[in-house]
This record gives structure tokens, C-alpha cells and sequence, in this order.
């Protein structure tokens, strides 16, 4: 009994690591398009600088990442919306909300914002 467990552990052991790759995406094609999906959170941080610029105060933003909203679009492309709190040109702490599309390329790991607007 004792060596049919341990039997068992090992097929079970060398065999793990053989269907994990299989599994996995084979084409590089698959590996970039599975590096863009994973991108959801950092697309919300990677637009709050474009979304900065077009407010009174940018120096005064506030973005709540846990309520930033990120959809992936295909072709490494996000479409990110949430809220920002920032003073308007009188001082006063206001909620807006921003509507930004980025794109990510995994070549040279780097971000581009393609759109970034403050709607109200």
C-alpha cells in the first residue's frame, strides 16, 4: 500500500509540471495576448497622469482605484472609467468622472494613452 502511494506521488509529480505546460498559451501570439488581459489594474494607474492634465487642480487628485472600472477591449487595448476627486478652479473638492483608453505594448512593456477626458 505504502508503495503504491508513493508510486502514485511521483507519477502524479513528474506528470504535474508536463500538463501545467500544456495547458499553459504555446504560441507567442498567446503568451502577449495573456500579458494584455493581466493588465486591467495597471491600466487604472497608468492613465491618472493623462486624466491629471485636463483638470483645474491636478496637483489635488484623488483617484479611488477599488471603484475604477477596466475593460479590456482586445488588441492590448483597455477602456478605463472611474472617479477622481479635485478641486475645482474655486477650491472646492469635487467627484468627476474620467473615461480613458490605453493601450499596452508587451514588445517594449510600455503604456500609451490613446484617450483621456474628465466628463463632468
Amino acid at each position: 500500500m505504502a508503495f503504491q502511494i508513493r508510486l502514485r506521488t511521483k507519477v502524479a509529480s513528474l506528470c504535474l509540471p508536463i500538463l501545467l505546460a500544456a495547458c499553459g498559451p504555446s504560441t507567442p501570439a498567446e503568451r502577449e495576448a495573456e500579458q494584455c488581459v493581466d493588465g486591467n489594474m495597471m491600466a487604472a494607474v497608468m492613465v491618472q497622469d493623462a486624466v491629471k492634465t485636463r483638470l483645474k487642480a491636478p496637483s489635488t487628485a484623488d483617484f479611488p482605484l477599488a471603484t475604477a472600472r477596466v475593460s479590456h477591449l482586445g488588441e492590448c487595448k483597455f477602456l478605463v472609467m472611474g472617479p477622481v476627486d479635485a478641486q475645482n478652479g474655486f477650491g472646492a473638492m469635487l467627484r468627476n468622472t474620467y473615461m480613458a483608453t490605453i493601450q499596452y505594448d508587451p514588445k517594449d512593456e510600455t503604456w500609451q494613452v490613446l484617450e483621456a477626458e474628465v466628463l463632468n
